[in-house]
């Protein structure tokens, strides 16, 4: 599903957006899921940090509802220490 899709590194307030966007689409099939999308970047985006976290996000809108993978980096290496999909 995922090997044509766009990786975009993004900030991470677009990622809150494109995430909130997801969560509303998954609310109808299941509201566990849709509040789990959307919380993905709280802990991650949220802090007071002098390096914002580095996000790369791999959406695929086609089908029924948005699938993506969320990678997110904290530190000031190169690694990914966050990482999600659905």
């Amino acid at each position: 599903m995922f090997k044509k899709a766009e990786v975009q590194k993004v900030p991470c307030s677009l990622a809150g957006r494109e995430l909130g966007y997801m969560s509303q689409e998954w609310k109808e099939k299941s509201e566990s899921m849709s509040e789990w999308i959307r919380r993905i970047p709280e802990g991650f985006c949220g802090g007071n940090s002098i390096r914002p976290p580095d996000v790369w996000l791999i959406k695929v809108l086609a089908g029924d509802l948005p699938h993506a993978i969320i990678l997110f980096d904290t530190v000031d290496e190169v690694r990914i220490n966050g990482f999600y999909h659905f």
